[in-house]
């Protein structure tokens, strides 16, 4: 097992534990959910870690690869970030980060189905 992913699977146990101990003792949902969310892109990132260690070792060794710059990864991350703060400050906020999170996906998944090969 690649050492980020361990790193992300430990970082998932303690927010859930962290998690439970904070809903148990009365904390606010609001928290919860930001736990929550810790714990599920700790799990999310691990999983990913993990599945790409493999096809490498399948694959052979790869040098060399790095990934395409581009503006619509932060523009994503934004919009998810603004997504998860809207279900805490309320219910407009989800709208229009809503609207803005499928703005950017569709400018994601556009710039890649349109690249070229260089």
């Amino acid at each position: 097992m690649r050492f980020q992913a361990k790193v992300l699977l430990g970082q998932a146990i303690v927010f859930s534990i962290a998690a439970v101990i904070y809903i148990v003792g009365r904390g606010s949902i609001a928290g919860f959910v930001m736990l929550a969310t810790a714990v599920i892109f700790g799990l999310w990132t691990a999983v990913f870690l993990l599945r790409r260690h493999e096809s490498d070792e399948k694959r052979g060794p790869v040098v060399g690869v790095f990934p395409v710059g581009t503006t619509r990864a932060p523009l994503l991350a934004a919009a998810t970030v603004l997504l998860a703060n809207g279900i805490v400050v309320g219910w407009w906020m989800v709208a229009v980060s809503g609207v803005f999170l499928l703005i950017a996906a569709g400018l994601y998944f556009f710039e890649y189905t349109t690249r070229r090969e260089e």
